[in-house]
């Protein structure tokens, strides 16, 4: 893809999710994200940036 809308810097939760609601209104968009996805996809790797404890759930 050579030309897009909008260019998104980050592909976590909010670019992603950004990126997915552009593309529901129409606009094209491109995701950069230099994270290496050997490392994200490794089965150890718990990139979360939050998370919900359980006596929080409780």
């Amino acid at each position: 893809m050579d030309h897009a809308d909008v260019l998104i810097l980050g592909g976590g939760l909010v670019g992603a999710t950004l990126a997915l609601a552009l593309d529901r209104h129409g606009l094209t968009t491109i995701v950069v994200d230099p994270a290496d996805p050997a490392v994200t996809l490794a089965a150890g790797f718990d990139g979360r940036a939050s998370a919900i404890a359980s006596a929080s759930h409780r």
